[in-house]
């Protein structure tokens, strides 16, 4: 009886350690799943949105024609401060997300947006482009266009909307020679052929894209409905990207 009680004993300290351990594999994997959808809500999907916003504005203006109908429908140009907005947006989600987010040590990720962050600060036979913004312009304009709020976790980014930023642009202290050229540009082109800078503008909507489906692939799901579409890349920018080494 004595041996008996024993086994029943080892047996049902046995059964304990197992369901305890279970418990605390399901409740871990839940943590990690609760941080996971966290991460998701502060970080990746702030960063599709600005992804899908700028791509999808290049878009139109390259493949569209849709410059004309952006001037036209505004009087005071407010288009341009709309679209270098939609840049200072990305930027500033681009380095959340690779700060904080969840693809911060996932080499793909990175080899993207450091593409996107080269197109946009590379010049070509050392011509400063209408759009190019150099890393530390890049840098400021993230800085200046993000805020943080009280959210449902704690401190939480925010970006300044249009008509502040619009303000910041406007004061007499403002110093970002990048901004200045790009609403330059916009505000001057009657049509998208004026844009000297076009090229660049395509090569970046093209790695937008390819950020936007490989971010979608990883979540399970998509800001847009149907297929991207690619504006077509000149063939100088296709060899720059290739001596440069960003393509996959």
């Amino acid at each position: 009886m004595e041996w008996l009680k024993f086994v029943l004993a080892l047996a049902t300290a046995v059964v304990t350690s197992i369901w305890t351990v279970l418990n605390w594999k399901r409740q871990r994997e839940a943590d990690r799943d609760k941080d996971r959808k966290k991460l998701a809500a502060l970080y990746v999907l702030p960063f599709l949105s600005a992804c899908e916003e700028l791509q999808s504005r290049l878009y139109n203006i390259l493949a569209h024609s849709g410059l004309e109908p952006l001037r036209n429908r505004s009087a005071n140009q407010e288009y341009a401060y709309e679209i270098v907005h939609m840049m200072a947006q990305y930027f500033g989600w681009e380095r959340s997300a690779r700060r904080y987010g969840p693809y911060t040590m996932d080499p793909h990720f990175i080899k993207l947006t450091e593409g996107i962050r080269a197109t946009f600060a590379k010049d070509l036979n050392g011509v400063v482009g209408e759009f190019i913004f150099f890393r530390p312009e890049q840098k400021a304009l993230a800085s200046l266009v993000m805020t943080r709020m009280s959210g449902e976790y704690g401190p939480e980014f925010e970006t300044l909307p249009l008509y502040e930023f619009k303000k910041r642009i406007d004061s007499p202290d403002f110093g970002i020679a990048s901004c200045m050229r790009a609403l330059t540009a916009l505000r001057s082109a009657k049509k998208v052929e004026e844009l000297s800078d076009r090229e660049r503008l395509a090569e970046i909507q093209n790695r937008l894209v390819e950020v936007l489906s490989y971010i979608e692939a990883r979540e399970g799901f998509s800001l847009y409905p149907k297929k991207r579409k690619h504006v077509p890349r000149s063939e100088q920018w296709k060899a720059w990207a290739l001596r440069e080494g960003w393509d996959a």
